[in-house]
């Protein structure tokens, strides 16, 4: 597993400020990092995998961790998304997957009891 992305500060490299991931702006400039998204359910302690910060961008990680908050599954087959519209009533494990712009697949999981999500790649499952 990879390290811990803070629920009290987020990294953005291209921006080069460490953002506040609660207030959505960056601790030094200011800067609204997104719009705060309306969540369906909590995701926890942050985490990422070694593959999924070495091809992911936070950029990407960010909009898909609001995407997945909300209940948007993302690429997910039919029988997935059902699966998870049923895990979020019974309040099992939530996963979603996106693309990133280069075309590579990354997954977010949130575990059943919501006490941590992880962005990885399929190939780290």
């Amino acid at each position: 597993m990879g390290g811990p992305l803070s629920a009290r500060k987020f990294w953005m490299p291209e921006h080069k400020h460490a953002f506040d991931w609660k207030t959505q702006r960056c601790v030094s400039c200011g800067a609204e990092m997104m719009a705060k998204p309306s969540e369906r359910f909590e995701l926890g302690q942050l985490m990422a995998t070694p593959g999924a910060i070495d091809k992911v961008g936070s950029s990407t990680w960010a909009a898909a961790l609001a995407r997945h908050a909300k209940g948007d599954w993302g690429n997910m087959p039919p029988e997935d998304v059902t699966a998870n519209n049923q895990a979020l009533r019974e309040g099992s494990r939530l996963m979603s997957s996106y693309l990133t712009p280069q075309g590579v697949k990354f997954w977010i999981i949130t575990e059943a009891d919501r006490s941590v999500t992880t962005i990885l790649l399929p190939e780290e499952y």
